[in-house]
């Protein structure tokens, strides 16, 4: 029972919600008994509490106090207990209703306000059709129409993108020439001759093939001569046969960089089977940079672009199977020479363990190494 001293319009509700066996707390509005202290449906004593958003709620009394309420007073027929514990005549309910909502005129919506608001029509919200840009003109992300840039007539090779770099897989031996056929004439027809996988298809039969034709991949070989001296072969690379060789080793050519980052990881089962060496082409993002140079200077030599390669490794296990050399090639200062001749020189060394780890790499002299970098690409880094 509400005390002398609750709001007037802390009245006990009849409604379902306060009635409700599921509901311990009073049957009491919370908001309208703030800081009244009641008895729940529970038997035990709540009070209505404000928390932080200003609005009350009934809590547990904390007394532990679950004797049950006294009995309360009953009034005659049509009047209620009002907050002073007096019975009064009851008002009617119809009283109490909330006013009728009027319905908004047509063509008009009631907003969250309460007031009657022009009607938005859905086709208003709908996103405007993009219209098609005039012949010639393309969408730019700004949604403007541009014109579209035509491919130049003068782009180079250099200017197409990239080939995409496969992961890296080692080079394998794939073909090799008949025994009986590996003569001066006949591995130095295959050399001139077998520079597609079409050709080499026609003349298959003078091959012992190792690995079916669909299984080739990027940087594989194809032997003519295994033999020293003239030593040489065909590296695979999409539908051509690269010609290269050696008085020793097959050297790797400067065309295979475009399919690693890797080169010494691609074709290391191959160097220990001292079938390859001699020289491997790097390209200028080449993990094996990491050895040699430093971070700054690395820095500088990745953001390097160039039709052919700077750096090469020397690899010559047949003299020396502990160490491996860096290289760099650069056209001579000198006239004569034709346009795409190149010197290379060794700038640094690294150690090979018998696992074929490498240690750490050791530049000669960084300065001159830098000078012959920049001679190379004919610019300053």
């Amino acid at each position: 029972m509400p005390s002398k001293k609750s709001p007037l319009n802390c009245f006990r509700q009849t409604s379902k919600k306060y009635t409700s066996p599921k509901r311990k707390s009073p049957p009491f509005p919370a908001n309208q008994c703030c800081g009244e202290i009641m008895t729940g449906n529970d038997g035990n004593r709540w009070t209505a509490v404000m928390n932080a958003k200003n609005i009350c709620q009934w809590k547990p009394d904390g007394t532990g106090n679950s004797a049950k309420p006294k009995q309360e007073k009953k009034c005659p027929k049509g009047k209620v207990i009002s907050p002073s514990g007096r019975c009064v005549k009851e008002k009617k309910p119809s009283a109490t209703k909330p006013k009728p909502v009027k319905k908004c005129p047509k063509g008009k919506v009631r907003s969250p306000s309460g007031r009657c608001v022009k009607e938005k029509k859905p086709s208003a919200t709908k996103p405007k059709p993009v219209k098609k840009c005039p012949k010639g003109k393309v969408r730019s992300p700004s949604g403007r129409c541009v014109k579209e840039k035509k491919p130049s007539a003068t782009t180079t090779a250099q200017d197409k993108p990239p080939v995409k770099k496969t992961k890296i897989t080692q080079a394998n031996i794939v073909a090799r020439l008949e025994e009986s056929f590996i003569n001066d004439p006949e591995y130095h027809w295959s050399k001139r001759k077998v520079k597609t996988v079409t050709h080499f298809k026609k003349n298959q039969h003078k091959f012992e093939l190792l690995t079916p034709i669909k299984d080739w991949n990027n940087g594989d070989i194809v032997i003519y001569n295994p033999y020293s001296p003239g030593v040489n072969s065909g590296f695979i690379s999409g539908t051509k046969i690269i010609p290269e060789g050696g008085e020793d080793m097959t050297a790797v050519p400067e065309e295979m960089t475009k399919y690693t980052d890797d080169m010494l990881a691609k074709y290391k089962n191959l160097i220990d089977e001292e079938i390859i060496g001699e020289t491997i082409y790097l390209s200028n993002k080449d993990v094996t940079l990491k050895k040699f140079l430093k971070g700054s200077l690395l820095k500088k030599i990745n953001k390097i672009s160039s039709k052919r390669p700077i750096f090469s490794l020397d690899i010559n296990k047949l003299i020396d199977d502990t160490k491996i050399y860096l290289q760099v090639s650069f056209p001579p200062q000198s006239g004569g020479w034709s346009k795409n001749y190149r010197i290379t020189t060794v700038v640094g060394e690294v150690d090979v363990n018998k696992q074929g780890i490498m240690g750490k790499g050791k530049i000669e002299n960084e300065k001159e190494l830098i000078g012959l970098i920049e001679r190379s690409i004919g610019g300053k880094l």
